[in-house]
């Protein structure tokens, strides 16, 4: 990248830190800069020309977004993978709005929503000052939804803006969406999140969330047979067991 991109201020970390801690790491730089905004975006996610323009552009026209996410499309299938995302605490669904659905431009509006997607996410450099870093103890997945919770509390919005668009390789990184390491880490973190902002027992999270475990399961044993399944299955009782064991960041199995 260096040799390539002389321009590019390249961050280097001697450790793999995991999304938010990296994504923290590199804060520093762009807010030492006075820039307006922080744009995060996955390796495995392709923006299109405008994207950032019409980002920045709610950001500037709203002050009250703390962060925007692009309409984003699996780039397989052309289908939509985000175009917003749902806030319910009472029944803990975070579900993204537009999933699975084709894109035949149902979305058109920038709107105020439950909350960005950590794939491709701009941050106001004000709110990211005020809300602070992301939770680097996530390591991977759900820390989208740990800062906006913060953010809520310090006044501000989440936008998604329809005109600005992206493609994303979903599961690219990760081994995609039943991997034991993507079972794992969203396991474990949902659990830990999810008792921390509903007022909610342990005990109680982890039975919704066991449920819910339970029917993805019988799905990777139809998709994919017994062997898939059972690693699985490892990984999600690998994640309640370190929930209920207090154990958070970069796990030593995956």
């Amino acid at each position: 990248i260096s040799a390539r991109f002389p321009d590019v201020h390249l961050i280097q970390s001697t450790t793999n830190l995991g999304f938010a801690g990296g994504c923290d790491v590199g804060f520093a730089q762009p807010i030492s800069k006075q820039a307006d905004a922080i744009f995060l975006c996955n390796p495995d996610v392709v923006v299109e020309s405008t994207c950032l323009e019409f980002l920045l552009e709610a950001l500037s026209q709203d002050k009250s977004f703390g962060a925007v996410s692009p309409l984003t499309i699996q780039e397989e299938s052309g289908e939509i993978l985000y175009a917003g995302a749902r806030f319910d605490i009472e029944n803990l669904d975070f579900g993204f709005i537009g999933w699975g659905e084709v894109d035949e431009g149902q979305y058109r509006e920038t709107v105020a929503t439950g909350m960005p997607t950590g794939g491709s996410m701009m941050i106001s450099a004000g709110a990211l000052q005020r809300v602070g870093v992301l939770d680097s103890k996530t390591f991977l997945f759900w820390e989208e939804l740990e800062w906006t919770i913060r953010a809520y509390a310090a006044g501000y919005k989440i936008g998604f803006v329809a005109c600005a668009r992206a493609s994303h390789a979903f599961g690219h990184s990760t081994g995609g969406t039943h991997s034991a390491l993507t079972t794992y880490y969203f396991t474990r973190n949902q659990l830990r999140i999810f008792t921390e902002i509903s007022g909610r027992s342990r005990l109680n999270v982890s039975l919704i969330v066991l449920v819910r475990s339970l029917r993805s399961l019988v799905e990777v044993f139809s998709r994919f047979g017994i062997v898939r399944c059972w690693r699985v299955a490892k990984a999600t009782a690998f994640a309640f067991l370190d929930f209920w064991c207090g154990r958070d960041g970069r796990s030593t199995r995956y």
